[in-house]
């Protein structure tokens, strides 16, 4: 028969089975890698153990038979290894885990492959195997040799010391937990125990038809698995609740249920001055004088917090004392845990608070101004009495959003679409708005907030004012009134001064008219034109938006316009062409300019074209740098006569030109190439201030 199966085989390759699930699971729950690692390898070695035992009973071939029991040795070889890094590891002695170490502890494993490999040349593992005609499974009963015997000594090794290693961290660590202990000692026991009877041959005496060291080995993997979480060895729990109650900078006493001290931490016997030998066993009042009678004790089941007063290092300091109950398994409370804290600095800070607090709360009630506070979503806060004793509502009325029923309807959107932007942006908050009074008359107020921001760059609150600013409201209104009814009569002003001077200019009209002398006509025509330069300015003025300026250009081009049509009434031969730059002139420097032009107009129009000659006159204005202005006027007529000299003329007209020049502080230039071209540049004369 190829096959033969049996309880024992089904059993082992069951076991087999359930030790590759653990191994595929424990890389799941171990956080470690390097834990993961060796528990793996131990559950798959003794998994391929005792598989390798189960198909050695299984199979009915002495050859096949011997090469299992090869692979036996290997794997459990290979398995008590790892059983012993897998301990060395959760019990914390990570510094024995080497390279060196590593190497040492392959050395034997490696020549116990190589001496199965190479055994029937040298029968060092063991010799003339043959079958156990006793046991119904004809297991192979072979002679072990030397290497088979070191082997066995290294496997002994280190079961022992890795037994010796858990049993004593469990003892040192875990007092107290004999459930978890016997489990332990259980596990170590179980492989190390089924290994002796089977090298001695004990199995034999014993009447055991199955191999029970893999047994062994899967029980005793598996009881090492299940126990060594309960005891927190592959966790630092206990030594991390070791280290705070030893390092802790809080004082830590425990209490039994009658209130006796059990225990302290060292920061409780630095701050009470004595050691836990002399205190252990008695009564907290008498250590502890501050302790409240309130508290009670276990019976009442009291958790409770007070502050006390104690004395350290001749300092006087305040402490939190906190009191929680520590219940038995059943829930049911069996001593009280004391923790002591420092709080002196948070006193101190909390008491700089409230002091900050009450002066500005003095400093905001002191001041004229409504003074306000809010959360960083407008919810106010804080307001002083000025805000209860304008609009006549109360601080609970006020508080949350009440602060929006004084305002005015027609303010109320703007000023919470001026909040909403400056809550967004982070920015100060400014706006001009109408409260309405207790007596609904409403007044304007400036209301101003600036946010608080805290240490992460967020607004914490907005702190703000309200300041009435009414008075200065109606003072604006009516310098504002004032000013509109100077503009209209200025505007009246220069609009009669216009009018008086046209009045004038028809009377020279008329005189002219009736005057049989042609000189005294043409003086008469010339003072005219004068006239109605001055006139233009009044007029531009009038009109213009701005009273104390007129636009040049456009003053230049109606006094060009009207020179034309005033000396030549036909105008046809003679082409005006104009090129000029945006600039205002004030009324200070644009009269005398205007008179200027007038002469310079009314010279290219008499004397540079005889009656019916074609020509043209060109007038530019630009502006340079500084505010400078430059003013030229050309005609390409018959020019000037060349022995003239413009500044020392005895003509009116252009000893009117120097003359306003000079008062302007202007330069004029004379072009006499392809006719006549005089350029005047200057800059603004500053407007006279009222007398």
């Amino acid at each position: 028969m190829f096959w033969q199966w049996s309880p024992s085989v089904f059993a082992e390759v069951a076991a087999s089975a359930i030790l590759l699930v653990l191994a595929i699971y424990i890389p799941w729950r171990e956080m470690n890698r390097r834990a993961s690692l060796f528990g793996t390898s131990l559950l798959l070695t003794c998994a391929l153990w005792i598989l390798s035992h189960a198909i050695e009973i299984g199979l009915p071939l002495p050859s096949a038979k011997s090469y299992l029991m090869g692979a036996q040795l290997i794997w459990g070889t290979l398995a008590v290894t790892f059983w012993w890094l897998y301990i060395v590891h959760h019990i914390g002695s990570e510094k024995w885990l080497t390279r060196r170490s590593f190497f040492l502890l392959g050395i034997l494993p490696s020549i116990v492959v190589v001496g199965i490999w190479t055994n029937p040349y040298h029968h060092l593992i063991w010799s003339s195997p043959g079958l156990n005609g006793s046991n119904p499974y004809l297991p192979l009963q072979p002679t072990y040799g030397l290497v088979y015997w070191i082997g066995m000594a290294y496997v002994f090794v280190l079961t022992l010391s890795g037994s010796f290693l858990l049993i004593k961290n469990v003892i040192r660590r875990h007092h107290g937990r004999t459930r978890e202990s016997v489990g332990l000692m259980i596990a170590v026991a179980l492989p190390m125990l089924a290994a002796l009877v089977e090298t001695l041959g004990l199995s034999s005496s014993l009447k055991l038809s199955i191999g029970i060291t893999p047994w062994a080995s899967f029980i005793g993997g598996l009881l090492l698995l299940w126990n060594l979480p309960r005891f927190h060895l592959r966790k630092v729990i206990p030594l991390a609740r070791d280290t705070i109650f030893e390092r802790i900078e809080d004082g830590i006493i425990v209490l039994d249920q009658w209130d006796r001290i059990i225990d302290l931490n060292p920061a409780a016997e630095r701050l009470l001055g004595h050691g836990i030998s002399a205190v252990r066993g008695l009564a907290v009042k008498q250590i502890l004088p501050q302790w409240p009678d309130s508290f009670g004790n276990t019976d009442h089941a009291l958790e409770s917090d007070k502050e006390i007063i104690l004395e350290r290092g001749g300092e006087k300091r305040t402490y939190n004392l906190s009191v929680s109950l520590v219940p038995d398994p059943d829930g049911h409370p069996t001593s009280r845990l004391v923790l002591l804290t420092d709080v002196s600095y948070r006193k101190k800070i909390e008491d700089a608070l409230r002091e900050g607090e009450r002066e500005f709360r003095s400093l905001a009630e002191a001041m004229p101004q409504i003074v306000w506070v809010t959360r960083p979503d407008g919810w106010i806060t804080y307001l002083n009495r000025q805000w209860a004793d304008y609009t006549g509502l109360t601080l609970d009325e006020s508080y949350g959003h009440g602060w929006n029923k004084p305002f005015h309807p027609d303010d109320w959107q703007r000023a919470w679409e001026a909040w909403q932007n400056a809550a967004k942006n982070g920015a100060v908050y400014s706006l001009e708005c109408r409260l309405r009074r207790t007596d609904g008359v409403y007044r304007w107020y400036l209301i101003r907030g600036a946010p608080s921001f805290d240490a992460a760059g967020a607004i914490n609150k907005w702190f703000g004012t309200c300041t009435d600013i009414d008075s200065m409201k109606q003072a604006e209104k009516a310098i504002l009134t004032s000013l509109k009814e100077k503009e209209v009569l200025l505007r009246e002003v220069h609009h009669r001064v216009k009018n008086n001077l046209q009045v004038i200019s028809s009377l020279f009209n008329l005189q002219a008219g009736r005057t049989l002398n042609e000189e005294g006509r043409a003086i008469l025509k010339e003072a005219q034109a004068r006239i109605r330069t001055i006139s233009l300015v009044h007029e531009k003025l009038y009109q213009s938006a701005d009273l104390s300026r007129i636009d040049l250009a456009g003053y230049i081009n109606s006094l060009a316009v009207h020179l034309v049509h005033f000396y030549r009434p036909q105008p046809g031969l003679l082409r005006l062409e104009t090129d000029f730059e945006d600039a205002t002139l004030n009324i200070t420097s644009a009269i005398p300019c205007g008179l200027i032009l007038n002469e310079l107009i009314s010279n290219s129009l008499k004397h540079a074209f005889a009656e019916n000659q074609a020509g043209v006159i060109r007038i530019g204005l630009k502006r340079g740098p500084g505010g400078l202005i430059e003013i030229r006027v050309a005609d390409n007529g018959v020019g000037l006569p060349a022995d003239l000299d413009f500044r020392k003329a005895e003509s009116l007209g252009l000893q009117i030109v120097n003359l306003l020049a000079g008062q302007l502080e202007a330069t004029i230039e004379l072009d006499r190439t392809n006719g006549t071209a005089f350029t005047l540049t200057f800059r603004e004369t500053e407007s006279a201030s009222p007398a």
